[in-house]
């Protein structure tokens, strides 16, 4: 019984590590967004890309009980104007978002998560931020002057989803493009991540 229990442990701590060290983008499944309905939830794991708002549109207008987007793995975005285009769109249709216990999010996947009307989240998960940039040609957002016109599509939408702007300052200040910051506690405390 002794060997079984501490079997148990083991198998329960290389699933929690697993699970903090997931690599979304680089599994083929979730290259791209999954979603699955099970009962009033929506459940949502990949990259966000430029078919994403399509495809969820469709999926709410077959399913208009959906109310929660359940967040399972969803590392980023491909496609920044697409993912605030499905994030305000779940805002819109009133949605609630969590993430699953030992999920992950980061990037444009956390700022997916800010649509939701109501936010929550399950044990042990990861929220990443960093600061954005379009590819290895282009400056990342760090490069460009706080008055420059491409940040105001994101604090723009900040401001929409009830965010105080100086969190996307935090995002850029936190972690390079490159790099990725775990929130803490009292960073989702104080930037009003969590509504509950």
């Amino acid at each position: 019984m002794k060997q079984l229990l501490f079997s148990l442990i083991i198998l329960f701590l290389q699933v929690s590590l697993y699970s903090k060290d997931l690599d979304c983008d680089n599994q083929p499944e979730l290259k791209y967004v999954r979603f699955r309905v099970k009962s009033s939830k929506l459940y949502m794991s990949g990259t966000i890309r430029s078919a994403t708002p399509r495809r969820l549109k469709r999926i709410l207008n077959k399913y208009p009980h959906i109310k929660t987007i359940v967040m399972q793995c969803v590392p980023g975005s491909k496609d920044d104007e697409a993912n605030l285009k499905a994030a305000t769109l779940v805002r819109k249709r009133g949605l609630n978002t969590h993430i699953a216990s030992t999920g992950m999010i980061a990037s444009g996947g956390t700022d997916f998560f800010l649509a939701g009307v109501k936010r929550t989240m399950g044990d042990d998960v990861y929220i990443g931020v960093h600061a954005w940039g379009t590819d290895e040609e282009e400056p990342t957002a760090d490069r460009f002057p706080r008055n420059h016109s491409e940040h105001k599509k994101y604090l723009h939408y900040y401001r929409k989803m009830g965010i105080p702007q100086s969190f996307y300052w935090f995002t850029l200040r936190v972690a390079p493009a490159e790099g990725m910051h775990n929130m803490t506690d009292a960073e989702l405390d104080k930037y009003h991540i969590l509504t509950d």
